[in-house]
């Protein structure tokens, strides 16, 4: 992720051609840093498709969780089921994402899109080495109770306002107020 804007080189030096620039808040994965100058390898979205270029490495910002990449192309729900929430997106094959969990069947994803962050839920299986990732990645548990809104909300796919909107919650619409059970608390 980068914490700046970075230029984008095709080589591991600003002596090197500018191919482009990385805009704050981008999430992309860091393909290797180069042993002879202070330069990463990376990929990342833009409007044309992936590019790969080379970036100041002390310009960026390492992410808690793991990475992966898509093993096919997926629909992205605000849940962990295809028929009881809405759709949030999708993600194409070998696209990389962000692991910041698991729920049941289901990854919960951060990904990047043409102009924001996103998070979400895919299929287990669409995910490449779904069963690595499942090892390694927390199991998200949440309790809920029953609530009502006593305003207009936009809900957001992520915990801020940085995120893509999803949609609206309406003054008087009743909701489930989710709180996320600690991993030390839980029962087995």
């Amino acid at each position: 992720m980068a914490g700046q804007n970075l230029q984008v080189y095709a080589g591991p030096n600003p002596n090197f051609a500018l191919i482009g620039s990385v805009s704050n808040e981008t999430v992309f994965p860091v393909e290797g840093v180069t042993s002879e100058s202070a330069y990463a390898y990376i990929e990342y979205a833009t409007a044309s498709g992936q590019k790969r270029g080379y970036v100041l490495a002390s310009g960026l910002q390492a992410l808690p969780g793991l990475y992966a990449t898509m093993a096919g192309q997926a629909v992205v729900y605000n849940g962990p089921h295809d028929s009881n929430y809405a759709s949030a997106g999708s993600v194409d094959q070998g696209e990389p994402v962000q692991v910041l969990g698991k729920e049941k069947t289901w990854f919960y994803i951060q990904y990047a899109t043409a102009t924001n962050q996103k998070r979400g839920y895919v299929p287990y299986d669409s995910l490449n080495n779904a069963a690595v990732m499942a090892g390694q990645v927390e199991e998200r548990i949440f309790t809920g109770s029953a609530d009502i809104t006593n305003q207009e909300l936009t809900a957001y796919t992520g915990p801020n306002t940085s995120f893509a909107a999803s949609g609206t919650v309406y003054a008087g619409e009743g909701v489930t107020r989710l709180t996320k059970v600690p991993p030390m608390s839980r029962t087995i």
